[in-house]
């Protein structure tokens, strides 16, 4: 189960005070439940692509370039608010290719993620090992919570999402994703090859 708070969705301009929405998901035992909270997408141009990726403005210039061919891309601050967008229907993926989050950051979206039909993968073993015919059995990549990734890690790193984070509400933009930055990685270590 997670639970995220919004602590400043709505200004009550009566009062002037700041109201709060919590957002929660349960997926356990093949059940699933959410709080059913979902936001109106902003309208992008007739141009724009039909799959958004919402990533930070300071993710690598190939990833952005990349993404940027095939999906609409949007930049935002903070890994809460990203994952709360995809978890409103904002954003169809959130993209994180360096290990700046840790475990507690992405547990409770996780959890609303799964229960409305979406995960999050450790990017590093998605871009390596994920099956992209049969993308229903790749929740083995999904985060897990219950033990440290190194356990003789110091403890500021233990708890470290390492391999980067490839967050997704829904299975549709996956496969599509896994393969751009399966080929921007390939790209990249011909570029250093050569």
């Amino acid at each position: 189960m997670g639970v995220i708070n919004q602590p400043f969705f709505e200004k009550d301009e009566t009062t002037q005070i700041w109201k709060s929405r919590c957002v929660w998901g349960l997926s356990y035992a093949g059940q699933r439940a959410h709080s059913g909270i979902r936001s109106i997408r902003p309208q992008y141009p007739e141009s724009a692509k039909p799959q958004v990726v919402i990533m930070s403005g300071s993710e690598t210039d190939a990833i952005k370039e990349a993404l940027d061919e095939c999906f609409t891309t949007i930049y935002a601050a903070g890994a809460g608010y990203k994952f709360l967008s995809l978890t409103l229907g904002l954003a169809d993926a959130y993209i994180l290719s360096r290990a700046t989050t840790f475990k507690w950051d992405s547990c409770a979206p996780h959890a609303i993620l799964r229960a409305i039909g979406g995960g999050v993968c450790d990017l590093s073993k998605a871009l390596i090992d994920f099956d992209l015919q049969f993308v229903e059995n790749n929740r083995k990549y999904e985060l897990q919570y219950l033990h440290p990734d190194d356990p003789d890690a110091e403890i500021d790193e233990c708890w470290l999402n390492a391999g980067g984070i490839l967050a997704y509400a829904n299975i549709d933009a996956l496969t599509e994703i896994v393969t751009k930055l399966r080929q921007v990685m390939a790209d990249g270590l011909q570029q250093l090859d050569d």
